[in-house]
């Protein structure tokens, strides 16, 4: 009697990494363009002053700030594709009740609430996808990384250009006249441009269900260290040169940008009697985030590429001028106030493809430090972490600057304060051994 041959079993198909890995990264962009950006703009535009506009938003950063914690606990609940998939479902349920919530009669704090919820969601997403990247992308982290950098100022792009044209476009649909909006007229645009963020989301959940890796599961199977350990591991680390040159570069260059990334929205959307440029939500949608993230998007990667060409420490100087000069370009816009939309254009842009270029050499840092020894996973979630608290004590603080000193007396003190670059580049010594524990 024959025996049948057993038919052989089919493979599941394996999607590309790069594919899998920048729909991940873009998703991540759309999340940080709605929770920070989109909702600050919403906030102005509907009558909050600087300081609250500004604190109530930098104050969802910390779930950021406190990301190691979600990954102590991530990896150890096993397949890390249910928390990306999870995580993304609660964002998109955060932003429609957003959208709900925005034209109603008290919409601050309900709204505040429920981006509270779309933040945590944020925070803990970021975690996971970190977690799928560095199991499934340890042969190529560093091209992917820098890949999924374009991904993700490509998405600020796309879903913030797109949310508050949306909202301008509302406006003007519903009214027909922009200066007599009221309240609710508002609140309605602004919730078209949340769903509009809700359904980009989950447009991009359906494409990571099909193609994220199903088999990753993180565990933390090390062994297990004492605080007495820890505390001397912490000692060893701060003795090493690269550790105190790292902290002084990721400070001052995050500090530049921070300012710039929470006071420039705000500028733009201030009225003339204010200081500000008086630009309208489509102007503001074109201005900074089609010719502005363009513009920062071309600066990243010919700033990468630079400095794959060059190195680094012959790039350091002029990366270092290019974070510096955009703080002229935006002094030299508060003091002319230019009523041209092509000369607004011009400036944010070429500022934007310089800034774009000198954080190139951050992201490059971050890459060399956390790729100096063993402990590469531990130090990116600090550097992340170090990096979001600073976004977080500048969004605090930029509203009240702006409210108090004005937008000439702000963006001059930023353009002085961002000229200490030169002398921590002066400093920077050559990267010692760094020994891990």
């Amino acid at each position: 009697m024959s025996e049948t041959a057993s038919s052989p079993k089919r493979e599941r198909f394996v999607w590309p990494k790069w594919l899998w890995n920048n729909v991940l990264c873009f998703t991540r962009g759309v999340m940080y363009v709605s929770v920070m950006m989109a909702s600050m703009l919403a906030y102005k535009r509907m009558g909050t002053t600087d300081t609250m506009a500004s604190l109530m938003v930098a104050v969802l950063f910390f779930p950021v700030v406190v990301r190691p914690m979600y990954a102590w606990f991530i990896r150890r609940a096993g397949r890390v594709k249910r928390w990306v998939i999870g995580t993304e479902v609660v964002f998109a349920v955060a932003m429609m009740e957003v959208a709900q919530n925005v034209s109603a009669a008290s919409w601050e704090w309900s709204v505040w609430l429920w981006l509270s919820v779309a933040s945590l969601a944020w925070a803990v997403h970021g975690v996971a996808a970190d977690e799928i990247c560095f199991s499934e992308l340890s042969g190529s982290r560093c091209q992917n990384i820098e890949m999924a950098a374009g991904a993700y100022g490509i998405a600020v792009m796309f879903a913030g250009g797109m949310m508050v044209m949306v909202a301008g476009n509302m406006e003007v649909l519903a009214i027909g006249n922009v200066e007599v909006v009221g309240v609710y007229e508002l609140g309605s645009a602004w919730s078209a441009a949340f769903k509009v963020s809700a359904a980009i989301v989950v447009t991009a959940m359906a494409l990571l269900l099909l193609t994220l890796p199903v088999n990753t599961v993180i565990q933390d199977v090390g062994e297990r260290k004492t605080l007495e350990m820890r505390k001397i591991q912490l000692k060893s680390l701060m003795r090493i040169s690269l550790t105190w040159q790292m902290t002084g570069v990721v400070i001052l260059y995050a500090l530049a940008q921070a300012f710039l990334v929470w006071g420039v929205p705000l500028f733009v959307f201030s009225q003339a009697n204010a200081g500000g440029l008086a630009l309208s939500p489509q102007e503001v949608a074109f201005v900074l985030f089609t010719v502005g993230m363009m513009a920062f998007v071309i600066g990243l990667v010919i700033g990468i590429k630079t400095i794959h060409a060059k190195g680094l420490r012959r790039c350091q100087w002029p990366m270092a001028a290019a974070v510096v000069i955009p703080c002229f370009v935006y002094v030299y816009l508060a003091f002319k106030m230019p009523s041209s939309l092509s000369v607004i254009n011009l400036c944010v842009g070429g500022g934007q493809l310089l800034c774009g270029f000198g954080m190139a050499a951050l992201l490059e840092y971050m890459l060399d430090f956390c790729q100096a020894g063993n402990n590469s996973k531990k130090r990116f979630y600090a550097c992340v972490s170090l990096v979001a608290m600073i976004l977080m004590v500048s969004g605090m603080l930029t509203g009240a600057m702006q409210d108090y000193l004005g937008f000439r007396k702000f963006f001059t003190l930023i353009l002085v304060s961002a000229l200490i670059i030169f002398g921590v580049m002066a400093w920077r010594a050559r990267p010692e051994k760094d020994i891990d524990d």
